[in-house]
């Protein structure tokens, strides 16, 4: 899982990473990303966010509020958490506009795999 901070001038403000083994599907493994990313941008002080997924699925779960059961209690977690922030967006992005968080995950993986 990775994901990226940018300012309002999309500059780069900071990237996190976490490998997690055995996630059960795509869907769950980007719920928790951006559990984590909700978790991390709270920690840091963000009171409002635009969160961009390359997940369709996920994104479209989030917004209408109609939780998938592999998923459940993850999304669950992340409506919680955005009720925390002044303002939160979740909003769908083609995997070529978010390169760098897929990099950056896909980095944790290897990086997981080559410690065992």
């Amino acid at each position: 899982m990775g994901w990226t901070f940018h300012d309002s001038n999309h500059l780069l403000l900071q990237q996190n990473a976490k490998a997690q083994r055995f996630i059960a599907s795509p869907l769950v493994a980007e719920a928790l990303a951006i559990r984590l990313a909700l978790q991390n941008a709270l920690d840091l002080g963000f009171t409002c966010l635009h969160v961009a997924s390359d997940s369709n699925q996920t994104i479209s779960a989030i917004n209408s509020g109609i939780y998938l059961s592999e998923a459940y209690s993850v999304l669950q977690d992340i409506s919680h958490l955005a009720s925390r922030f002044h303002l939160v967006m979740f909003v769908f992005v083609p995997r070529d506009a978010n390169v760098l968080a897929d990099s950056i995950a896909k980095l944790s993986l290897r990086n997981l795999i080559s410690d065992e």
